[in-house]
């Protein structure tokens, strides 16, 4: 079975079942390779980030037969045959980040099937496929908005069913669209465009662009279900997608052992544990490493992670978990010190109190006798005494979860200019927004030591404090409701304090618990901690002159072709109408996030070793752009939530309910009395229908009024294509 990788997609080796192993072991369990089938082909779909949405398995028979089954994850991160739930907009088209990156004027090909895309594609053709003759209505065909379309269906009556469905979609996306005329090729029955090729060895994309086509005209389709379907407004998705997930494969190792053993312990989404655990490696990475991405271009190796859960959720205890061996570290390099710490404090005090006896004896008189002092030799030796004094060493801190910016700097200046802000909960954004300082936001600092930039603070209150190269991590995990609004405060998207955070919107767990979460396994929970207690104890560099300074982490030559390629496609991505078009301040440093990323993974797998001695492999950087794409649709998400007004949070909560009820019409007064819970007036269920109304999802009619007895309740209307969706 092959995995066509132009188009299907890296699916990285791991220890854990791949999803080719999975599509064999499914088709063996549903009975088809006993029944003659062979697998062919698993295809990956894709969203537009690159991000797995889930499979279709295609197996066929000697005899012609097909066997074609999708597959999705499981919630435990396994594998089954099913479809995931898909977005308001439907399934997202095969080869998705193909279409993105492809020039604006160039066609896209739309054929009836997986391998004639895989197929075009092989010629550098852009090319897409809902799937079958019968998935047109569900596939989400806005990407394809105002795009040039040649659609190639297959030589039968239902491809030529599925090319009608196809072309009325697209009409309404403004498209201009042709067809491949498959009479005039002379395909056989139910021939695609794989058998023309096939017959056509040698044909080129130039070959495949002069077939003969037909053009067609708008007002070309005339049903009476295109006419009601043109009544409704463009549909606008609400601010709740399915989002992809943190699989369990995707993290390294001891660190990803712990982080899926932990999910299970407390309950909680994968995306929360790994996102603490990448926290906790990137607070001891960032002490020691960073990365050479091209010359005279390096990244620290600090994250910014954000996780937003509803209380309840136990982040505390994940928190807690992952940054346990930062503590037990902290404690043993307390102990370790405390006996120099008495030696020295008590060699300093003896000296201070030298110091005084001189100082008294510089100031007082002169005084006659057989041995006057000297008062300027005595300001001397105090003044030399002085200069002597042993610095009191400071047992070495990690993190933090409750720090004022100013004190902040002051920790990061004390402890090698590496400090972790690790919290469960949110309110390191009211302290940024100036909670302690009349409301006037400090956001110089945390901004600087998210880039390792130079920072000189001098306070007229406080010592001056002076770091080179600080290097902030941070881990936050707070509601959701945190989140809301902040795009609002002074500062804090416009100087790009949101754009440094990798953030992640996983479904609460909360009332699906079955509260008896198993234990980590000790092993498992060894490992971690000498994990990160050997990348704690990494020795640091140093320069021509014996200060310390951080291991320099390379690339390989493939590592680097594959970040390049990525730069390129988030660059491609924040043109005018791409979906980082509204997010270039984040997308700007996705880039270097991914860079930084791959350096704390590399370091996770070369922990007990040198890191530094290792180029960084195009496996890792894959690792961490597996990552990335999820992060990135997450990211998309909470931008869009941290400006949203909570009347869009209301109208997902009555989708949500409509959903639930595959209910196709309903009076308000229904809507009323099902959702008093959320809507304690009248007012504010009309006020969130709004928005349904505005995005194309309901329309509210009036029914006719009598004068006598009370109003009729108004009557919604749920767009047609999306009840039971």
């Amino acid at each position: 079975m092959s995995a066509p990788a132009g188009v299907v997609g890296r699916e990285t080796p791991r220890d854990a079942e791949s999803p080719q192993q999975a599509a064999q072991r499914l088709a063996e369990k549903a009975g088809a390779l006993r029944d003659g089938f062979r697998l062919e082909c698993l295809f990956t779909y894709r969203d537009a980030d690159g991000s797995t949405f889930f499979w279709r398995i295609r197996a066929k028979h000697p005899d012609g037969r097909k066997w074609i089954r999708p597959m999705r994850r499981t919630a435990g991160g396994g594998f089954e045959i099913g479809e995931p739930t898909f977005p308001a907009g439907g399934k997202p088209l095969f080869n998705l980040p193909g279409i993105v990156a492809a020039p604006p004027d160039a066609p896209v090909f739309v054929v009836e099937g997986e391998l004639c895309v895989v197929e075009l594609v092989r010629l550098k053709i852009a090319a897409t496929t809902s799937g079958g003759a019968n998935s047109a209505a569900g596939a989400d065909w806005a990407p394809l908005r105002g795009r040039h379309v040649v659609i190639w269906p297959d030589a039968d009556e239902p491809g030529a069913k599925y090319a009608q469905d196809v072309a009325r979609v697209l009409q309404g996306l403004g498209c201009s669209i042709e067809i491949v005329d498959v009479e005039a090729l002379g395909l056989p029955k139910g021939g695609d465009c794989v058998d023309w090729l096939t017959a056509h060895p040698s044909a080129t994309a130039a070959d495949v662009m002069t077939l003969p086509r037909n053009t067609i005209s708008a007002n070309c389709a005339n049903s009476a279900e295109e006419s009601s379907a043109q009544e409704w407004p463009e549909l606008v998705p609400l601010d709740a997608p399915t989002l992809p997930r943190i699989v369990p494969e995707m993290l390294p190792g001891w660190a990803g052992d712990f982080a899926r053993a932990l999910a299970e312990h407390t309950e909680t989404p994968l995306e929360l544990s790994a996102a603490m655990v990448l926290a906790a490696c990137s607070v001891a990475a960032a002490r020691r490493l960073r990365v050479l991405v091209r010359p005279d271009y390096f990244e620290p190796c600090n994250l910014w992670w954000l996780v937003a859960l509803p209380s309840g959720s136990r982040k505390s205890a994940v928190q807690k978990c992952a940054t346990g061996p930062l503590l037990t570290w902290e404690s043993e390099q307390a102990a370790a010190l405390a006996p120099e710490i008495k030696r020295i404090t008590s060699a300093r005090k003896t000296m201070e109190e030298q110091i005084k006896v001189f100082r008294r004896m510089a100031a007082a008189p002169r005084k006659k006798g057989p041995n006057p002092a000297n008062p300027e030799e005595c300001a001397r030796r105090a003044a030399e005494m002085e200069a002597e004094l042993p610095e009191i060493p400071i047992p070495p801190r990690l993190w933090t979860s409750d720090a004022t910016p100013e004190k902040l700097g002051v920790l990061l200046a004390e402890h090698h200019e590496c400090m972790g802000w690790l919290s469960s909960e949110g309110g390191v954004f009211d302290l940024l927004a100036g909670r302690y300082s009349n409301g006037v936001p400090n956001l110089d600092l945390v901004l600087k030591a998210h880039a390792g930039d130079a920072e000189r603070v001098d306070r007229g209150s406080r010592p001056p404090v002076f770091v080179q190269c600080p290097r902030l991590t941070v881990g936050l995990s707070p509601q959701p409701d945190v989140l809301r609004g902040l795009t609002a405060k002074p500062g804090f998207r416009g100087r790009g304090l949101l754009a440094r955070f990798l953030y992640l919107l996983p479904p609460s767990n909360l009332g699906f618990r079955t509260l008896r979460g198993a234990a980590i396994p000790e092993g498992v929970r060894s490992a971690y901690a000498a994990g990160l207690g050997a990348m704690l104890n990494w020795k640091p560099a140093a320069d021509d002159n014996g200060r310390e300074r951080t291991h320099l982490l390379r690339l390989s030559a493939g590592a680097l072709q594959v970040w390049e390629e990525f730069s390129r496609a988030v660059e491609v991505r924040m043109r005018p109408g791409g979906d980082f078009a509204h997010c270039m301040d984040w997308a700007g440093k996705a880039p270097g996030a991914a860079a930084r990323l791959a350096a704390v993974l590399h370091g996770i797998e070369h922990a007990h070793g040198q890191p530094w001695d290792t180029e960084i492999t195009p496996e890792t950087m894959g690792a961490a752009l597996d990552i990335l794409a999820v992060v990135s649709r997450h990211t998309l998400v909470a931008l869009e939530l941290m400006g949203a007004d909570e009347t869009v949070a209301a109208a997902r909560t009555i989708w949500g309910w409509i959903q639930g009820g595959r209910l196709e019409r309903f009076t308000e007064r229904e809507a009323f009395n099902a959702l008093r819970g959320s809507f304690p007036r009248m007012s504010a269920l009309r006020e969130a229908l709004g928005v349904l109304v505005e995005r194309g999802y309901i329309t509210v009619q009036e029914p006719p009024r009598d004068s006598r007895g009370r109003p009729p309740s108004p009557v919604v209307v749920v767009r047609p294509e999306l009840v039971g969706g």
